[in-house]
């Protein structure tokens, strides 16, 4: 059996997105990228962390993002993680970025549909007859 890393998370973008370009001319945009997860504890009280991830986006969906959303907007991203190390005054360093394959823009008023698996949230609003997402193409 082979290993699978596949990452879909559903969140909000934390830093404004920034756009440079690889060597060979791909443009790449890296941003932070907060999930929130809610939970009751033991004694029934609603609890919420949020998980921060860098991610990076590659190609026309990295063009597409810089220029139609900003901090605060909300995303649905299908990915894998990759291990970044590089060394830097004699130290070693290295940070886990989600590389996104699957960029989707959530509904445009920026809310996320409200108690929506993150998988069917823009069925959810569609239903709903809600625009679901950005008719972008990318």
């Amino acid at each position: 059996m082979s290993d699978l890393n596949r990452v879909c998370l559903s969140g909000r973008i934390a830093t404004t997105p920034e756009l440079r370009t690889t060597k060979g001319g791909t443009a790449v945009s890296g941003f932070r990228f907060a999930s929130n997860q809610t939970w009751r504890d033991d004694a029934g009280e609603l609890q919420q962390d949020a998980l921060f991830l860098d991610v990076e986006v590659y190609g026309r969906p990295a063009e597409t993002l810089v220029q139609y959303k900003g901090k605060g907007a909300f995303l649905l991203l299908d990915g894998s993680l990759r291990l970044h190390q590089w060394e830097k005054d004699g130290l070693r360093h290295s940070r886990v970025v989600l590389v996104a394959d699957r960029v989707l823009f959530g509904p445009a008023n920026g809310k996320a549909p409200a108690d929506t698996p993150a998988a069917t949230a823009a069925q959810a609003s569609a239903a709903a007859g809600q625009p679901g997402h950005d008719d972008l193409p990318f």
